[in-house]
């Protein structure tokens, strides 16, 4: 099973919650699965090395991706899961999820 987890980054620290889902993400894929996590950023380099337990790391950069912004945020996600075509994709329960969950089913 591929998984892929987006990585929410709260003034320039990574989300426990985003943590959490990767842990989540390992347990649900098993040994023989594979885990991607979207970091969607306007400085995304700075997080490199900092996301343990995945597979590989989506890296998006943009400047409009400097602040919290929906639209951009699901730009990445869909352009993440065009490309990488997970059988998963895992989202925080946070305001951040509640606005990205809905949108993305909805496509």
């Amino acid at each position: 099973m591929h998984i892929l987890v987006h990585i929410e980054i709260h003034q320039n620290v990574i989300a426990g919650s985003s943590r959490e889902l990767v842990a989540a993400a390992r347990q649900l894929a098993g040994t023989e699965g594979k885990i991607s996590a979207l970091v969607a950023h306007a400085s995304p380099d700075m997080f490199k090395g900092q996301i343990g337990g995945v597979d590989e790391t989506v890296i998006i950069s943009d400047a409009a991706l400097a602040e919290y912004n929906p639209e951009a945020q699901l730009v990445c996600l869909n352009a993440a899961i065009a490309a990488s075509k997970p059988e998963l994709v895992l989202l925080a329960y946070t305001s951040a999820g509640m606005d990205l969950g809905p949108a993305l089913s909805a496509q």
